[in-house]
């Protein structure tokens, strides 16, 4: 019994409190929210503008404070941006696929990221993209709200990358330093010192055992792998030497003459 099908049975137990499915409107909330997500990329941009002369104005001040609270605002308006493009492809995918939605009782479940990952948007986004409300609206009406509150709240229905992009946590310290120094080599101002590339200390090689090293004292100079002689690499092999032939042995000496009889 795995999730997906949890999730099928939760849509069949509260679809008696949906209300009346309006496909008309469906349709066309999704396309206009589609369109508005272009608009609202657009405004995003501008607004990126106005935070880099901010960054720019507290360099010049000398305002650190505000420059990192600059900075970090400018993070997330990037970071906004970037979940209002994604927004945008999920919203055409949806798009191509509203036959699927008129036409099933249930929700496909290759649709259950998408829908789970629009409707949270819609907790963000729901000034710029008024559709958003329409679509929630229209899928409660379909499938149930509580199915559909359900399916925002598992995170294995909401795209990871598009939770990271609209988290209210503030961004790391190495990402606001390098936004500064990215408008600061822009413009050519100097960067603070707190925001400049810290090296890596090179770590100290630990002094070795008493009566190593040299001078007696300080840091021994590290060890080298011992040398080894070099492993002979052998040659062509050569032919083997003939082996000789065997000597025969020698012939048998002949008996002696039988000595002649006396007369």
């Amino acid at each position: 019994f795995t999730q997906r099908s949890a999730m099928n049975a939760l849509f069949k137990q509260f679809k008696s409190v949906a209300g009346q499915f309006d496909e008309g409107s469906f349709k066309t909330a999704v396309g206009l929210a589609a369109t508005r997500a272009v608009q609202a990329k657009s405004k995003i941009g501008s607004q990126e503008q106005e935070k880099k002369r901010g960054i720019i104005a507290a360099l010049d001040r000398g305002e650190e404070e505000k420059l990192r609270i600059v900075a970090e605002s400018l993070i997330r308006l990037r970071h906004e941006q970037l979940a209002v493009d994604m927004l945008k492809l999920l919203l055409d995918h949806l798009k191509s696929r509203t036959a699927s939605i008129i036409n099933s009782k249930d929700p496909p479940t290759d649709l259950f990221m998408p829908l789970g990952s629009i409707l949270v948007c819609r907790r963000h986004f729901s000034t710029q993209l008024p559709e958003l409300e329409e679509i929630h609206k229209q899928l409660c009406n379909k499938y149930g709200k509580v199915a559909m509150d359900q399916l925002v709240d598992d995170p294995e229905y909401v795209h990871p990358r598009l939770t990271q992009l609209l988290t209210v946590l503030p961004p790391p310290a190495a990402e606001v330093a390098e936004v500064v120094r990215g408008v600061a080599g822009e413009t050519g101002r100097a960067v603070p010192g707190w925001a400049q590339v810290q090296e890596a200390p090179v770590p100290a090689v630990p002094a070795a055992a008493a009566g190593r090293g040299s001078g007696g004292g300080g840091y021994a100079a590290p060890a080298t792998a011992p040398r080894t002689a070099p492993i002979p690499i052998p040659g062509p092999t050569s032919a083997p030497s003939p082996v000789p032939a065997p000597t025969p042995a020698p012939a048998p000496a002949p008996a002696p003459a039988p000595a002649p009889a006396p007369a």
